[in-house]
């Protein structure tokens, strides 16, 4: 297996265990946070705004799209290693991306998606066109549109 390979299945699997450890750990508390869902003609946005000294994963995105860190700071850890944002920036997040985030100060983070019309403004069409929560499912995302181009 070649490097860039190898250090995708070893963030798989520590993502893996991260999600378990804040599922079991009885130090976690749970936070509820209600995004903030925007739109314009073939756009869509969704603003999340994390508590500081949080930790989150976030969904697998289907789809490349822009994100933007608008307010605080966090460090974000993908397979590409840990980096430290502090905004504002912005960011280009691939299609087959998730991050672990340590939030260090009050952070809102803003994702920007290119809208097919036929989802309206259908949220829960929307999340579940844009992103799947394990990567096991967007692999069975990928091999679902391998069969619509057969």
């Amino acid at each position: 297996m070649n490097d860039v390979a190898e250090r995708g299945v070893n963030f798989k699997n520590s993502i893996i265990a991260a999600v378990d450890y804040m599922k079991t750990s009885p130090d976690q508390i749970e936070i509820h946070v209600e995004p903030v869902h925007r739109f314009a003609e073939g756009l869509y946005a969704r603003e999340f705004t994390m508590p500081a000294d949080s930790h989150w994963v976030s969904r697998v995105h289907k789809h490349e799209n822009f994100a933007f860190i608008i307010k605080g700071s966090c460090t974000v850890v993908s397979e590409n290693g840990a980096i430290y944002y502090e905004a504002p920036q912005m960011l280009t997040t691939l299609a087959g991306t998730q991050r672990f985030l340590k939030i260090h100060e009050e952070c809102t983070w803003v994702t920007v998606h290119a809208k097919p019309e036929e989802l309206g403004e259908d949220i829960d069409k929307i999340e579940d066109y844009f992103a799947c929560f394990t990567m096991d499912e967007y692999e069975q995302h990928l091999i679902a549109e391998q069969g619509k181009l057969i």
